[in-house]
């Protein structure tokens, strides 16, 4: 599922990309 707050230029990515960056960003919130 995609997180409907990501900027709009990462919904241009590839899935491969997004993926690794959706899961950066849960790293992010897991330290928050």
């Amino acid at each position: 599922v995609e997180s409907p707050n990501l900027p709009q230029p990462v919904r241009g990515l590839d899935a491969a990309t997004r993926s690794r960056v959706t899961a950066a960003l849960e790293q992010v919130d897991d330290l928050l």
